[in-house]
């Protein structure tokens, strides 16, 4: 029996922010995997020191008033022994091991990683992650925290700190049952946040958009879907039955039905006939410039998808600039909010933060 202990580590391509305080467990244990424990970012310089294999160590940015800022590409988890990996085999299975490096470990890494994008809205966290695992080194002690040192000060942008990755995000990923509870517009606007990160503004303002018309969509369809169960229906509604061929009865709103045909091209009743005939509320009645930027943001969608490109001297479309994306993707939030959506959602270019600089603990070698 080998009780060797194991460490298993999802690669993310590139240094993530994380935020870590005192209290925090070290090491942090999950419910959906027992078994399986998440290790602070503290120690990822401590447990491959000189290894190739975690040439991405991690760096300490700075330390605020009880927390520490660092930088770091990689979510280490411990394991007790492999025995507990090759459990993770289905009966019968031939190669234990090998289900656990080609089926479970890539599938798991993926999984984790999307709902920790969706809790913390860090955009940049990546789909698809890389992944490994190593058996054998002692379990790295937990240093003393860091305090500043007299070096000055470090600077981090305001988005970065408030989408960090913290215990407290680790331990609500892991609660997700799965990505399939994450909704296409959450996906579809960190996706536009990412974007923007990467300054590639016609794909931001393309998919703050979709995301913004997909969220509408869905809560209308909803609304409508619930008065047709509803007896009897809502007497505002126009809610009748119809005989289709076979003999079948169907309830329609012939005036909901007409409505929506006409979102498919205009855009326009999804933000005021639509809501304003099911609810009794429109955006153009409650934030008229909420409801022209709407429209200016789906026009502009509209060009990207059959031209491709925005004239600058159109001013009645977002330009492909770092003010105007974020202008435009904002816009799409606050369409999202006011139909209903209580996600946050920070974005970039909202100011940075003074931190004292520190550093790690030295490995021991």
């Amino acid at each position: 029996m080998n009780t060797k202990k194991c460490f298993v580590s999802i690669d993310l391509g590139r240094p993530a922010i994380w935020k870590v305080k005192p209290e925090d467990p070290n090491p942090l244990y999950l419910k959906s995997m027992p078994d399986w424990c998440i290790l602070s970012p503290l120690v990822h310089h401590k447990l491959l020191p000189g290894r190739d294999s975690f040439s991405g160590k991690p760096q300490l940015v700075g330390i605020g008033e009880d927390f520490a800022v660092l930088r770091s590409q990689y979510i280490v988890f411990l394991v007790p022994s492999i025995n507990v990996l090759q459990s993770l085999a289905p009966a019968r299975t031939s190669d234990s091991m090998s289900y656990f490096l080609q089926d479970f470990l890539p599938s798991m890494s993926r999984e984790f990683v999307r709902k920790l994008r969706y809790v913390t809205k860090q955009a940049g966290l990546p789909s698809e992650p890389g992944y490994g695992f190593i058996v054998g080194p002692d379990e790295p002690s937990m240093p003393a925290f860091p305090s500043a040192s007299k070096g000055g000060n470090a600077i981090i942008s305001t988005y970065e700190l408030d989408t960090a990755i913290t215990a407290d995000s680790l331990l609500s990923a892991d609660e997700l049952p799965s990505t399939e509870s994450i909704s296409i517009h959450d996906s579809l606007i960190l996706d536009a946040i990412q974007a923007l990160l990467e300054r590639d503004y016609r794909r931001t303002l393309l998919y703050a958009a979709i995301a913004m018309e997909t969220y509408g969509s869905t809560v209308l369809e909803d609304s409508y879907s619930n008065s047709l169960n509803v007896n009897p229906p809502p007497p505002h509604l126009r809610i009748s039955h119809f005989t289709l061929a076979g003999g079948h009865i169907k309830k329609k709103d012939p005036v909901f039905a007409y409505l929506a045909e006409r979102s498919k091209t205009d855009f326009a009743p999804l933000l005021h006939e639509m809501p304003l005939y099911l609810s009794g509320k429109s955006l153009l009645v409650d934030n008229e410039q909420l409801y022209q930027k709407a429209k200016r943001l789906y026009k502009t969608r509209n060009r990207i998808v059959h031209r491709g490109v925005v004239p600058e001297e159109d001013t009645d479309l977002f330009s492909f600039s770092f003010s105007d994306a974020k202008i435009g993707l904002q816009t799409a939030l606050d369409v999202c909010h006011w139909f209903g959506m209580s996600e946050h959602y920070p974005l970039p270019g909202n100011g940075h933060i003074e931190l004292k600089r520190s550093e790690l603990e030295s490995p021991d070698l």
